[in-house]
């Protein structure tokens, strides 16, 4: 154990009798066993009880400890007065447990903290048993298997009795003992909770288990099972699978749900009077949906009155393209064609093209209609091949049955 005594037995440079040194140390070593004594009933499980990996010791105000002091975003640990005793496991070797107690015994700034954020503040060991401070907004675990890497993610095996952290290639054995938990806003801590294993700790014998169905479930199961849905839901990839946490934030998403979504009891008012069948899509709020039932026709109503198609405008159609390329669905479109080359000169007008589509069949098929303004009409049809085919110009006949031509001459045909 690498536990450095502050008051040692040899001649004090307090100006202690020997006498009182050797009572000062007993005391000191008394105090220890004591504080390891009352925490090793908190064990969770691997041989080596709660005591284990922890704060031990350190200052204590109102039954609790009071050793950490936010400044800013960041955080002091005063050992000064009284030090902070830190349990450090490294698992277990051919005669038991191994385990490095340490002390920080000055008041120094040890953790920079993000801002808006919930932090875990750690104090590491090196293998030479010096002291460094970290902290990560990746909330611990302590478990008998790993939880899903992330990197920087820590989780205490309970049976191997060792701290892991996620390189991001592998899982690292290292002394690292979680202190605290540090809440920040913009510009200062909010607040600084002391970490408790035992408390994180979701043991099935702690936690219970629910009969649904027939069958045994553990409770952890299902809020870790809750917790994950809520990840989805939320896309939030660090919400807390820790069980007192889940059942804290299950119940306050669940609240927060009864102000967005209605109940079976509340009445809602209908919407069925939208004035046009665009205000219906769109309507902001029941009242202003108005008159549905008359505007919005249904597949196979009949529809009276006069039927206004105004012809797509800013978008013309593409005669070449419908001629060579399949739309994929049968229909009629309807719009402007400008300055389309026709037998060589350009012309402006209305056209609409007929194409229609059978599953299977690649081939580009329909019929193409030009209106061109004060010039006649031109067809064309797409039946045989993915080519543009010809155009024809429409002759049209007048009221006395003579063919009419478009250059003015005329055919009668008795």
């Amino acid at each position: 154990m690498a536990y450095k005594e502050k008051y040692p037995l040899d001649i004090t440079p307090q100006g202690d009798t020997v006498p009182e040194s050797i009572e000062k140390n007993r005391n000191e070593l008394l105090n220890i066993a004591k504080e390891m004594d009352l925490k090793a009933g908190g064990g969770t499980g691997g041989g080596g009880g709660g005591l284990r990996n922890r704060v031990l010791s350190g200052k204590v105000s109102n039954g609790e400890f009071a050793f950490l002091t936010g400044d800013n975003l960041s955080v002091m640990i005063d050992g000064s007065q009284t030090p902070v005793l830190l349990s450090f496991a490294d698992g277990f070797n051919d005669y038991g447990a191994v385990d490095y107690v340490q002390t920080v015994t000055r008041k120094q700034s040890a953790w920079n903290l993000p801002a808006n954020s919930t932090s875990y503040l750690y104090i590491e060991r090196s293998a030479s048993g010096g002291l460094s401070y970290g902290s990560t907004t990746l909330e611990p675990l302590r478990q008998p298997n790993a939880p899903e890497a992330a990197t920087d993610k820590m989780y205490y095996n309970t049976t191997s009795e060792k701290m892991n952290v996620y390189t991001g290639t592998y899982w690292k054995n290292i002394l690292r003992v979680v202190v605290a938990i540090a809440v920040t806003d913009a510009t200062r801590v909010k607040s600084i909770k002391y970490y408790d294993p035992t408390i994180n700790t979701a043991t099935d014998a702690v936690i219970g288990k629910r009969r649904v169905a027939g069958k045994d479930y553990l409770l952890t199961e299902i809020l870790n099972a809750l917790a994950d849905t809520i990840k989805n839901i939320a896309g939030d990839e660090t919400f807390t699978t820790n069980p007192t946490m889940t059942l804290k934030a299950i119940s306050e998403t669940i609240k927060d749900l009864e102000k967005i979504y209605y109940k079976r009891t509340d009445t809602v008012k209908e919407a069925t009077h939208a004035a046009t069948a665009d205000e219906a899509k769109h309507a902001k709020t029941a009242d202003t949906a108005t008159n549905a039932e008359a505007c919005v026709k249904k597949t196979g109503d009949t529809m009276t009155g006069t039927l206004k198609v105004p012809g797509i405008t800013n978008d013309p159609l593409d005669f070449n393209k419908m001629s060579n390329t399949r739309v994929g669905y049968s229909g009629m479109l309807v719009g402007e064609v400008n300055g389309y080359t026709l037998w060589g000169k350009q012309r402006w007008g209305m056209g609409v093209a007929f194409p229609w589509t059978f599953d299977g069949d690649q081939r580009v098929l329909g019929a193409q209609l030009y209106f061109v303004n004060s010039n006649g009409a031109y067809i064309r049809f797409d039946t045989n091949s993915n080519t543009m085919g010809a155009w024809q110009r429409i002759a049209t006949f007048d009221e006395n049955n003579n063919l009419l031509f478009p250059n003015g001459a005329k055919l009668r045909v008795e």
